[in-house]
């Protein structure tokens, strides 16, 4: 857990996380990325309640997230660091 590793530097990182899809395992922390996370029959709780839970999720992190209902995929939009940190809370 924790946000280790995300310091300075500028350097590529690499994420000790060991199911981060190889987009995510290393690179630039600031490097803007999309990635498709699979989240079958957990659309509407990682939505919420009138969107609550994805709008907190993205002011906590930074990232954008869009889940379309009955797709089984959250879809996260933003550097590198803020989209793990997005994954990590969905």
């Amino acid at each position: 857990g924790g946000m280790g590793g995300m310091g300075g530097g500028g350097g590529e990182m690499h994420y000790a996380d060991e199911d981060l899809p190889k987009e995510l395992a290393s690179g630039d922390p600031l490097e803007v990325l999309t990635i498709e996370v699979l989240c079958p029959g957990q659309e509407g709780r990682v939505i919420g309640k009138a969107g609550a839970t994805i709008k907190d999720i993205e002011r906590q992190t930074g990232a954008k997230m869009a889940v379309e209902k009955g797709s089984g995929k959250c879809v996260i939009t933003g550097p590198r660091g803020k989209g793990i940190a997005a994954r990590r809370c969905g």
